[in-house]
């Protein structure tokens, strides 16, 4: 009788195992619309959010989003707490602790953000130096703008994007990085579409990816989230998305 409940309770304890491998945690960014955002229920939304339910139902996973500041959401996929982060730029670092899926978003221009008394004539990135900029805690800008920044750039990094702004209100910062659409959602949401300026960054364009953890079991169904990317890509259907939650996005 012993070894009857002992084998029914190894039994239940491996059922149990078994399912909670099969719910992949994924995080990103809550303040970067179109791409992800948290809404005012506390949820993921967006592109990104959007298209890791899709492509993981159909592999018959079971997704669970988890809202979290930006830094700590990478940090979690660092440490394997988190499987995947579903919108992020590439950078060396992160390489070493990531794996990138191909590429889903091409067009997330980086801008600068200022007063329009005080736009700036960005021909090219030394224009910056001398100035405090602001950011978000976390963010990365592509290799060669994160390499400007930690070399030669004064930047306050804040929790939020409406921190920046208010300190760019009051001019104890000299202007802020953001990428274009979150920018514009962002300005107009506060009430300040028309306030401030935005000059492109003179740097390459970056691209969005999702990216496993390297501590994650679900790191082996890269081919098949390659292969659906592709696919959704070659329908139309991720521009689709695009458009979908750009428009929610300034609606919200």
């Amino acid at each position: 009788m012993k070894l009857l409940l002992l084998a029914t309770v190894l039994l239940i304890g491996l059922s149990t195992d078994t399912h909670a491998q099969k719910r992949l945690k994924y995080s990103s960014h809550p303040t970067e619309a179109p791409i992800s955002w948290a809404n005012e229920e506390g949820n993921l939304i967006g592109v990104g959010p959007k298209l890791v339910e899709l492509i993981f139902d159909e592999l018959g996973i079971t997704t669970e989003p988890v809202l979290l500041p930006w830094k700590r959401a990478v940090s979690g996929a660092y440490q394997g707490s988190i499987d995947l982060i579903n919108s992020i730029y590439f950078t060396e670092e992160r390489a070493d602790y990531l794996v990138y899926c191909d590429p889903y978003y091409s067009e997330d221009r980086i801008v600068i953000i200022t007063n329009k008394e005080n736009q700036l004539p960005l021909i090219t990135l030394n224009e910056l130096i001398g100035l405090t900029g602001g950011s978000i805690i976390g963010d990365s800008w592509g290799v060669e703008f994160d390499s400007f920044i930690a070399n030669k750039l004064d930047i306050d990094k804040v929790k939020y994007f409406e921190q920046n702004i208010g300190k760019l209100l009051t001019g104890r910062i000299d202007y802020v990085i953001a990428s274009e659409f979150n920018a514009k959602i962002q300005l107009a949401k506060l009430g300040y579409k028309d306030q401030f300026s935005l000059s492109f960054a003179p740097v390459k364009t970056e691209k969005v990816y999702m990216a496993f953890s390297k501590h994650s079991p679900f790191v082996k169904y890269l081919p098949q989230v390659n292969r659906k990317l592709q696919e959704m890509k070659d329908s139309g259907e991720i521009k689709q998305l695009e458009d979908y939650y750009l428009n929610k996005a300034y609606q919200d």
